[in-house]
């Protein structure tokens, strides 16, 4: 199967926004021809995670030290699928879900069929914080701008230790 041929993502240099372009090959169906809902869950859940990595990043002030200092590599290095882990005392990293938290809920509604080799595009962006709880929302659409999918999700911050 070709599955999923492209997916890139690409953050607004404010760091605002993420948008994803994904390419739908084969052997992805849940009906016949229909990629199955799970892999368009997927492709959000994903993009919606480095979303809120990037916005994160701009709100502590290391946006442009990622994304265009030593840390680029690690943070944008090809075939990437989760942010980076962040140095931690000498010798350890810092988890990503410790930086960036965790998905706690996903919300698709969809609203058209994906077909099997179609290339979508995905912008996410945060929507509101409140306190460790950081809601983004987001769309999903075909090149001729049908609005295949949209959605929302919470990704929540661990606790610091003690």
């Amino acid at each position: 199967t070709n599955s999923i041929r492209l997916y890139h993502l690409y953050a607004k240099r404010d760091g605002t926004a993420v948008a994803g372009i994904a390419s739908l090959g084969s052997g992805l169906d849940g009906h016949p021809g229909i990629v199955h809902g799970g892999v368009t869950a997927l492709l959000f859940d994903n993009t919606f995670g480095w979303a809120n990595a990037i916005g994160l990043l701009k709100e502590r002030g290391a946006l442009a030290a990622a994304l265009h200092g030593p840390a680029k590599p690690a943070l944008m290095r090809r075939g990437s699928n989760s942010p980076p882990a962040a140095e931690g005392p000498p010798g350890q990293q810092v988890s990503s879900t410790s930086q960036f938290g965790f998905t706690a809920f996903l919300h698709i509604n969809y609203r058209a069929p994906v077909y099997a080799g179609t290339t979508v595009e995905l912008l996410c962006a945060l929507d509101r914080v409140e306190g460790r709880k950081r809601f983004l929302k987001g769309t999903m659409h075909d090149a001729t701008g049908t609005l295949l999918a949209d959605g929302d999700c919470l990704f929540v911050i661990p606790r610091g230790p003690g």
